[in-house]
């Protein structure tokens, strides 16, 4: 007696399903054409009407990341990588933004752990363990940029680009002075 009930139900579903995405996939694109023209608050309105329809999407709270980045909100830049990464910790840029922006407010700590989680992600990318080197050093913790630095050098001198080689040598006359 109920399946009919059931079955009409599910029926019912899928078009409010379907307009559900479509809707969300108008507003990204017009979030998406708004950040691209540096009208970054307008962005948000668009991407804050996706993250109502669906709450679940990380690509939309890293897009209200970057929106808020722009718009010098760190905050809630912050607040927003943090929900794209607590839905999904593998992304690599949601993971950079966040240990960016910690650095950014000194949350040391914080950064350095984000910065793990890169070089996790990406664990022969060396410029992610020079950057994890430098925010030991800014934090004062020497043999941490030491450590690091040592890691570096211990994957390979053939996989260091001239620019990289010359922050880690600047870094380590830094580190000398210390």
């Amino acid at each position: 007696m109920l399946r009919p009930y059931l079955a009409a139900l599910v029926i019912l579903a899928i078009p409010i399903s379907l307009c559900y995405a479509q809707d969300a996939e108008y507003y990204v694109i017009s979030g998406d054409k708004c950040f691209f023209a540096g009208q970054y608050d307008k962005a948000v309105a668009e991407y804050e009407k996706v993250k109502n329809l669906l709450a679940g999407e990380f690509s939309i709270y890293y897009r209200l990341g970057l929106a808020y980045e722009k718009m010098d909100d760190l905050d809630k830049a912050l607040e927003s990588f943090q929900k794209s990464f607590e839905l999904n910790p593998n992304h690599l840029d949601t993971c950079l933004h966040l240990a960016i922006i910690n650095s950014y407010k000194s949350d040391w700590n914080k950064s350095i752990q984000y910065f793990k989680e890169v070089s996790r992600l990406q664990p022969m990318d060396l410029f992610y363990k020079y950057c994890l080197a430098e925010v030991y050093f800014e934090m004062g913790d020497r043999q941490g940029a030491l450590d690091e630095i040592k890691r570096i050098r211990e994957i390979g001198t053939k996989s260091i680009d001239n620019k990289l080689s010359l922050r880690i040598e600047e870094l380590e006359k830094a580190l000398g002075r210390i």
